[in-house]
């Protein structure tokens, strides 16, 4: 079989059943245009160290037992800034997998708005100034009752798009207001380095 034949996998830990969701639709958008990478997630079902150190060495094993190879020599762990921005969490619990860590900024229903038409980040990003979201990141419920306004299918644990196209991985434009690894650039840098070494 030819190299540029082979399926790279990437491993990654999501802390909850919505980022499998999107992956799930990302692989099937992948499979699509032949861009030989799939997302192969483990979901740690929260963010406790305990949780994700549990969900790292399941993926971990299954990385291990890949036949086909995987993109990066790591797992990478997907994490929502938001209880980091509160001060709930400290940076400095998850210093053993910084070289892992990626973030939505600051929830994952930030990085699903991020996928959507101008006018409906212009929409979120306003609620977003009204609640100071911005300073101090919404609670989970709050959040849940304010992007029915922008995505009345919304359900947590879900991706609420019957589809995803590559037009909306092109929105991603989520302004970056923090100083860390951001889930956009790392779904960018994996496609454009599985291209590169499926060559």
């Amino acid at each position: 079989m030819p190299l540029k034949n082979i399926i790279l996998n990437i491993y990654v830990v999501t802390e909850g059943f919505s980022e499998k969701a999107f992956f799930s639709m990302l692989n099937r958008l992948l499979r699509e245009h032949e861009i030989n990478i799939r997302f192969k997630c483990e979901v740690a079902e929260g963010k406790t160290v305990r949780k994700i150190k549990k969900a790292l060495s399941m993926a971990g094993r299954k990385a291990e037992n890949d036949k086909n190879g995987t993109l990066y020599d790591y797992v990478a762990v997907l994490l929502d800034y938001d209880v980091f921005k509160r001060g709930e969490c400290s940076m400095s619990d998850y210093a053993k997998y910084e070289k892992q860590l990626c973030f939505s900024e600051y929830v994952f229903e930030d990085f699903i708005v991020s996928l959507m038409p101008e006018d409906k980040r212009r929409e979120w990003d306003k609620i977003c100034a009204e609640t100071n979201h911005f300073a101090v990141p919404m609670s989970s419920e709050v959040l849940e009752r304010k992007i029915l306004a922008v995505i009345p299918a919304y359900k947590k644990g879900t991706f609420p798009f019957s589809s995803l196209t590559w037009d909306d991985l092109s929105n991603m434009r989520t302004v970056f207001r923090e100083n860390i690894n951001h889930i956009e650039d790392f779904i960018r840098n994996s496609i454009s380095l599985s291209e590169h070494k499926n060559k």
